[in-house]
């Protein structure tokens, strides 16, 4: 899948902004979810659809945000999820016309995924599985999986929309120190993003243009993907007992002039508390760009980002480079570390004590099922959040390894002569993976 199949590379589209408070403004009841709407209201979604194309948007989404069955089973709408999508994609692709874009919009299940919390991340990827299918379905190519602050449930989300073989646009929400809520900075999130070979990658909610440019610029820094940012409009506030968000349109659109200018993302629109009258001056903004350079390489080719779930490094193919640790896992409790059995517990502490950059596990060595992978990577993850780089020869195992970890890793061996098995397990689950030699042992 390409992203050249729904977006030119020479121009800047620009996407819709909020849905939520736009239907609050307009008789949604507090507490009630906006999807609602689209079963009670059609002709006011609708109708909030058409203002944003009005203003110029070129790209509008579903009223589909909170409409995964884990979010809309804590209103009682589990069993309205195939309407509650269908219905949203049909009125948004009946509003675009034939030669319109729409994109699914996917939020978050509302819970932590495992081993931070209690939703299995299998568990997650069949939620918006089910979701995709339904949209699918009903006509669309493109989901924008948005405000996401665990990778493990941003993972989920993308293996699932890939699986209905779907064009991805994919955004984290970040905090004002730069990071999200389960610690992932815009180095970590582009490089996890990028490895599981998403379409479009950026950023929306959570602050405004101006708090946010420079983390997009960092991602624009790192990757040769086309970007996309959702600011909000502003930092929110408390007004007489209600959340605002200050920057007029006029604001709005100044401040993303700025970010624009820096970050050159592709695809950029508004989040909480924008409006069509923020898209209209945003539209303002875009067609007064120059015309956008030929899709831009990385500033240094020969290196790359790697990383784990908190932690990013920059791999230029040498070993020698980097501080490495080698081991052998057995299982999930045992690891082989120069001819010494150990426990997880006392890698972590080596890896602490040696400053270790990036942690080489050769799954050669692996004695016990293959499903156990999983828990031994989810174990490792919670206490190591560097990157890592992964070895072996059977296919099983490693698509535990594949499956289930977070960030983007190194797989030690040449792509080009890859057994099948395993190039389609990379493929299916982190196809952005980064080939490298295993010259050095130790």
């Amino acid at each position: 899948m390409k992203t050249t199949c729904l977006f030119a590379p020479e121009r800047t589209y620009l996407l819709d902004g909020a849905m939520g408070s736009m239907l609050q403004e307009r008789g949604l009841p507090p507490g009630r979810p906006p999807e609602t709407m689209t079963l009670e209201k059609p002709e006011t979604v609708e109708a909030i659809h058409r203002a944003y194309l009005d203003a110029g948007a070129d790209l509008i989404q579903t009223n589909t945000f909170g409409g995964n069955r884990a979010a809309l089973s804590r209103h009682g709408l589990a069993d309205k999820i195939s309407e509650v999508n269908q219905r949203g994609a049909e009125i948004a692709l009946r509003v675009a016309g034939p030669h319109g874009l729409v994109a699914g919009s996917l939020g978050p299940t509302g819970e932590l995924l495992a081993p931070l919390g209690g939703l299995d991340p299998d568990e997650a990827e069949a939620i918006y599985y089910e979701q995709c299918q339904i949209l699918k379905q009903t006509g669309l190519q493109l989901v924008n999986i948005e405000t996401m602050n665990d990778l493990a449930e941003l993972k989920a989300a993308v293996l699932a929309a890939r699986s209905c073989r779907l064009q991805v646009m994919a955004s984290a929400t970040l905090m004002e120190n730069g990071y999200t809520l389960t610690g992932a900075s815009p180095e970590v999130i582009i490089a996890t993003l990028e490895g599981l070979g998403v379409n479009v990658a950026g950023l929306n909610c959570g602050l405004g243009p101006a708090e946010l440019k420079p983390f997009l610029v960092r991602m624009a820094n790192a990757t040769s993907l086309p970007l996309i940012v959702q600011p909000n409009a502003g930092l929110p506030q408390m007004r007489d007992g209600k959340t605002v968000y200050p920057l007029s349109a006029e604001e709005f659109s100044r401040q993303m002039r700025v970010l624009i200018e820096e970050a050159r993302p592709q695809i950029v629109g508004g989040c909480c508390g924008t409006n069509p009258e923020h898209i209209k001056h945003l539209r303002k903004v875009i067609d007064k760009l120059p015309p956008s350079p030929q899709p831009k390489k990385k500033q240094q080719p020969e290196r790359v980002l790697i990383a784990g779930r908190g932690q990013a490094v920059w791999w230029a193919g040498k070993w020698e480079e980097h501080h490495s640790l080698l081991v052998r896992p057995y299982d999930r409790k045992n690891i082989n570390l120069d001819g010494e059995t150990i426990d997880l517990f006392s890698l972590i502490e080596t890896l602490k004590k040696e400053k270790n950059t990036i942690l080489r596990l050769d799954f050669n060595a692996w004695e016990s099922k293959a499903d156990e992978v999983k828990n031994f990577i989810q174990d490792l993850q919670l206490y190591y959040t560097g990157p890592c780089s992964v070895r072996g020869g059977q296919p099983e195992i490693l698509t535990g390894f594949f499956r289930y970890y977070l960030g983007r890793p190194l797989y030690e061996g040449e792509r080009s002569s890859l057994p099948d098995p395993i190039r389609k397990c990379i493929d299916q689950y982190l196809p952005g993976t980064v080939f490298c030699s295993h010259d050095l042992d130790s």
